[in-house]
């Protein structure tokens, strides 16, 4: 405790006396008996020996609690005379070290900074942005040059040339997600190396000099859609995933497609996809052929022939081991079709060795017979019979007797009734009847 300057002020927890005055006598207690305790009054003797009602001229051991915006005047003072500003003060708090740099900082300031930088804060760093980018001093006035700057992209502004503190953050996130944007959709040309099975780049041919690529099959084309390639944009870019979905959800609402919340869900988006061999297969312009090449539509007509000059390899093999297989177990899996072809290919450009071309050929179409029971093409229970020649005495008139004239005629008859109750209104009662009668044996 501190000192008294006046050594005369004593302060006493017993009853006021004078030093002069000699102190009474204390009485005799009885035994047995006991008095309450008396409450301490601290008292002041002076050098005049009268009492006074006058406060202790002890100083104050504990000085009343400040408030936060009390501490904060406070700090703000002493950073604007230490750092003459708070901007150099936050750059040199928030210092980046340098690789190969000695650090200047303190151990306090770098354990500091990185339990607020790693989120062992109470206050996230997510609310300190928003404070920021939200409070009313940070947004440039309508009558300033850089009002107008808000998420600007690089070729019409800099964050750090932009003085207000809402247009900059704007601005340095919208650069900042357009470089992502950049990398993720780089990433997303090509194959997932993770993925094996991932079909996002496919070859048209390996033109003999690629090894262990994916070529294009029908098998692969049939697995693309717009729920897998949204799948593959949420798994691999989450970014460009995002930014597809909103995009797209405002198409959704302005075409009235029926769901707001996700475009990759979207039936009728399906109808936007524009297949790369259209244009061949509609033998389209040239110059359309040229337009939708720069936006990235589709591809020349050579890829085109590759791809399907590899489509038809890899459908030929796969038919090949198909039908090898059937031989194998005696049962007929495909049925081949031949027809005549005949297209007339006009040419676009009439110059020097070119004119229309009629093409004639004949193309063979395989079809895979399903729900075919095993062995119902089996052609030796066939030649076993016949090399039986159990049907030597089968002629014109024993096949003519064998036949059940009776019940041909009554069918017959039953034909024409049901004819007559589908087509007469007054005996369309008649045709539960009718059509019982067909159902029974």
């Amino acid at each position: 405790m501190a000192q008294n300057n006046f050594a005369t002020d004593i302060i006493t927890p017993q009853s006021f006396y004078a030093p002069s005055a000699s102190p009474k006598k204390k009485k005799k207690k009885k035994p047995g008996k006991r008095s309450p305790p008396q409450p301490a009054i601290a008292t002041v003797a002076t050098p005049s020996q009268q009492p006074i009602s006058a406060p202790s001229t002890q100083p104050r051991l504990r000085q009343p609690k400040q408030t936060e915006w009390q501490k904060m005047d406070s700090i703000l003072g002493t950073i604007t005379k230490d750092f003459r500003s708070l901007g150099n003060f936050l750059q040199v708090l928030f210092y980046n070290r340098i690789s190969g740099v000695s650090d200047p900082r303190t151990p306090c300031h770098v354990r500091v900074v990185s339990a607020f930088l790693g989120g062992e804060s109470i206050v996230a760093m997510a609310t300190i942005i928003n404070l920021i980018y939200n409070h009313r001093q940070s947004r440039a006035p309508k009558d300033s040059l850089q009002y107008s700057m808000e998420f600007s992209p690089p070729d019409i502004a800099s964050p750090w040339d932009i003085d207000y503190a809402r247009q900059s953050l704007s601005t340095c996130a919208l650069q900042t997600v357009g470089a992502e944007l950049r990398r993720q959709i780089g990433g997303l040309t090509q194959n997932d190396p993770s993925d094996p099975f991932d079909i996002t780049q496919l070859r048209a041919s390996t033109n003999g000099r690629a090894k262990n690529v994916r070529l294009a099959t029908w098998d692969t084309f049939g697995k693309l859609s717009i729920l897998l390639i949204g799948a593959t944009y949420k798994r691999r870019a989450r970014a460009v995933w995002y930014t597809t979905e909103c995009i797209w959800s405002a198409y959704c609402e302005w075409h009235n497609c029926g769901q707001k919340e996700a475009a990759s869900h979207c039936s009728r988006c399906d109808q936007l996809v524009n297949p790369v061999p259209q244009p061949f297969a509609c033998q389209t312009h040239v110059s359309e052929k040229h337009i939708f090449s720069c936006f990235g539509f589709t591809v020349h007509d050579t890829t085109v022939r590759a791809c399907l000059g590899a489509l038809t390899d890899s459908s030929m093999a796969k038919l090949r081991a198909s039908v090898a297989e059937g031989i194998k177990r005696g049962t007929m899996y495909w049925q081949i079709v031949l027809d005549n072809v005949q297209q007339y290919c006009r040419q676009r450009d009439h110059r020097l060795g070119r004119q229309d071309v009629l093409k004639v050929g004949t193309a063979a179409t395989a079809i895979l017979l399903e729900d075919c029971a095993p062995g119902a093409f089996n052609l030796q229970d066939h030649v076993d019979r016949v090399m039986k020649q159990e049907r030597r005495q089968l002629t014109i008139d024993s096949l003519y007797a064998a036949i059940d004239w009776a019940y041909i005629h009554e069918l017959t008859a039953l034909h024409w009734v049901r004819i007559l109750v589908y087509f007469i209104p007054q005996l369309a009662y008649l045709r539960p009847a009718v059509n019982a009668a067909f159902e029974s044996e």
